[in-house]
């Protein structure tokens, strides 16, 4: 079984809540947060 990649950003509102906000697999930032997420991943496991 595969589990699904979730992909989401927590924003501030003007009056200072938190949102998160979930992307779609269809929007461009999707694929662009999953390779610098795995890079950033990558780059601890070279340091450990």
């Amino acid at each position: 079984m595969l589990s699904p990649l979730t992909v989401y950003s927590t924003l501030t509102t003007g009056d200072g809540k938190k949102k998160t906000y979930y992307y779609s697999h269809y929007e461009p930032d999707f694929e662009e947060l999953i390779d610098r997420n795995l890079s950033i991943e990558k780059n601890r496991e070279q340091e450990n």
